[in-house]
């Protein structure tokens, strides 16, 4: 059953940045990208990880970098791998074992310590020596128990800062939100964005779209501010124009570089960094490489986003799904049911209240299961929140894989393995949870699971700047998530997802416009009331 809508391609006005004239050839020769240390990616002893590419499963990459003052020594975060690798102009000289992490998701140093961001709901930070052994582990501030930690930063005062809610910072010296800072996002409309800085100085930035994000990474003692910019085109298909840009402390443009979108096949989470001499470096995950450039600006640039866009076209979106492929079985309910009745229906499976007891783990021996990370360490008895994620699986609060049990709960009780990350072949019959179109289909009240693909071929295509809770953003074949929300100032996704990034289950995670556009992301509805 296809819902059918009407999609609306709303026709914007292209705006410029005031009066200044750029001209940019954005290529994979580009001028002024320079690449500096290239590590091969594989399973290689001194290789960096990727995991391999397998139907209906995300791939994990490196999450973020550093970069010395001087600019000759890089740490790699080689997320997979759970390690990191140093390197001393072009050459490892050093793997730091960090197997104490369960996902790492950003990494700075500061004063001869390396600090760790565990990217699970917790947000646990660990300072360790340059041999990996653990200094002190520090927990997520009380005051930030409703946010994702997104980054670790350095301010210019060489402390250490927490980067949560987009752009918004806290001060982990002082145990204090930081309410003043030098420079803030003010505010992001349709079509612009502006950037505040405490002088009182205010820069428009001009979106080539509907909208886009801004980001703040630096600010240098001598006023210096470093942002990024992404612009989003209004399609299905996510596409972001992703620009690098200085600007003087009275807000005069210094010069501007376009981030080569088109070299990705991931968007990591920290992707650039700038030494304290303004010299400006990012990480580029290729297909079987990791590259370390540095970004030289220019005052030339010229935005090729409406090319970009001109390339897709929502219809092209329409022609790609095929009803005749669709089948929909008798245990599937055709009525649509409202955002607020989805939504609640997730919240119960992110939100369920479990025990873990030693009977749902006696299966991880078995050469077809594996547990999910954040179980490896946990203790029998343990009160778990939300359903683990289970390759195959459609076991949610009030759905289940087989007619052996009734939800995961039953499962549980049964002492059927709690969830399994083992993502090859087809659903194992002694596991219990839910993989990530598990997930979308049980809160859709679907009455049996759908795959990516189905759920693309059931979906209809919306501009992103149609998407509305609960609503998905989808890549047949490897992941699909519920969109939620946009943070204030719009540089993340909020969404609900069951995934193995972070704690591998059902949980609310946070995205950026690059990381969806760079995995080939588009949004969809199923008409929800």
């Amino acid at each position: 059953m296809k819902k059918q809508i009407t999609l609306i391609l709303i026709i914007m006005l292209i705006l410029t940045f005031s009066s200044q004239s750029f001209a940019f050839n954005n290529t994979s020769s580009n001028p002024t990208i320079e690449d500096v240390l290239i590590i091969k990616a594989g399973t290689g002893i001194d290789s960096i990880g990727y995991t391999p590419i397998m139907p209906e499963v995300e791939r994990q990459f490196p999450e973020s970098f550093f970069v010395s003052n001087n600019g000759k020594t890089f740490f790699i975060l080689d997320t997979v791998n759970k390690r990191i690798l140093e390197y001393e102009k072009q050459e490892l000289v050093k793997k730091i074992e960090i197997p104490f992490i369960e996902y790492a998701k950003d990494l700075i140093v500061l004063k001869d310590k390396i600090y760790v961001l565990e990217g699970n709901e917790d947000n646990t930070i660990y300072r360790i020596d340059m041999n990996g052994n653990i200094d002190e582990i520090i927990k997520k501030p009380e005051q930030l128990k409703q946010y994702q930690i997104n980054q670790l930063n350095i301010d210019k005062n060489n402390n250490l800062i927490l980067v949560y809610d987009g752009n918004k910072l806290y001060d982990i010296i002082n145990s204090k939100i930081i309410s003043n800072s030098d420079v803030s996002v003010k505010s992001i409309s349709p079509k612009k964005g502006k950037i505040k800085t405490k002088e009182g100085i205010e820069i428009d930035v001009a979106f080539e779209e509907l909208y886009g994000s801004i980001n703040i990474h630096n600010i240098t003692k001598e006023g210096y501010i470093y942002t990024s910019v992404e612009d989003v085109a209004d399609t299905s298909k996510i596409l972001v124009e992703h620009t690098i840009r200085k600007y003087n402390k009275t807000g005069k443009l210094e010069g501007i570089a376009a981030i080569p979108m088109e070299r990705y096949i991931s968007f990591p989470n920290k992707y650039m960094n700038v030494t304290n001499n303004g010299d400006i470096y990012i990480m580029i995950i290729e297909e079987n490489q990791v590259i370390i450039s540095k970004v030289n600006l220019d005052k030339n640039f010229k935005s090729t986003l409406k090319q970009k866009k001109s390339e897709y076209s929502i219809e092209d979106e329409e022609k790609n799904t095929n009803d005749d492929d669709i089948i929909i079985t008798p245990m599937y309910d055709p009525s649509i049911p409202s955002r607020s009745t989805v939504n609640s229906r997730a919240n119960s499976m992110t939100g369920y209240k479990w025990t873990y007891n030693s009977s749902n783990g006696q299966h991880s021996s078995y050469s077809y299961v594996t547990k999910p990370d954040y179980l490896v360490n946990t203790s029998y008895g343990s009160s778990l929140t939300g359903i683990p994620y289970c390759w195959g699986g459609f076991d949610g609060h009030d759905r289940s894989s087989t007619g052996s049990w009734s939800n995961f709960g039953s499962a549980m009780s049964m002492g059927k393995e709690a969830g399994n990350v083992y993502t090859s072949g087809s659903y194992k019959s002694s596991t219990a949870g839910l993989d990530c179109s598990g997930f979308v289909s049980a809160a859709l009240q679907f009455g049996s699971k759908y795959g990516t693909y189905g759920l693309n071929d059931m979906s209809d295509p919306i501009s992103s700047s149609q998407l509305k809770y609960m609503d998905i953003l989808i890549k047949p074949g490897s992941h699909v998530l519920f969109f939620y929300s946009w943070n204030s100032d719009k540089t993340v996704v909020n969404s609900k997802e069951a995934t193995t990034s972070g704690y591998d289950k059902t949980k609310s995670y946070t995205r950026t416009w690059s990381w969806l556009s760079s995995n080939g992301y588009s949004a969809k509805t199923f008409g929800l009331r």
